[in-house]
């Protein structure tokens, strides 16, 4: 089922492209494993990709400026993004070890961090 006939759009925001080549990097540089790096940049894209079609379909979370933010998973990282027109805008990749544990993401995202 497509939500009102049509495929959402995909955008990164500069705090999601920062916290996805931030983990990219770390996984590659400082555990040794550009494959792993490579399968996480892969399967957040193939995530946000899924949703193209019914982007309401994931779990929500009310951000601290009432912004509706949705979340994926893919293994141990969370993946947030807003709803903005016919678009997905993701804000940002967060892993679950990460200050603030699931749901919560490093700096609160809302409209005005759009890019």
């Amino acid at each position: 089922m497509v939500e009102n006939g049509k495929l959402y759009d995909i955008l990164w925001t500069p705090d999601f492209t920062e916290d996805l080549f931030e983990a990219v990097t770390y996984i590659t540089e400082e555990l040794g494993s550009p494959m792993a790096a490579q399968a996480l940049f892969d399967g957040v894209c193939d995530q946000l990709d899924s949703r193209r079609a019914m982007p309401t379909s994931a779990a929500t979370k009310t951000g601290k400026d009432g912004t509706m933010r949705y979340i994926v998973t893919y293994k141990n990282w969370d993946v947030y993004y807003v709803i903005e027109g016919d678009s997905i805008k993701a804000i940002g990749l967060k892993h679950h070890l990460q200050a603030g544990g699931r749901g919560t993401l490093p700096r609160e995202h809302g409209p005005e961090h759009s890019g």
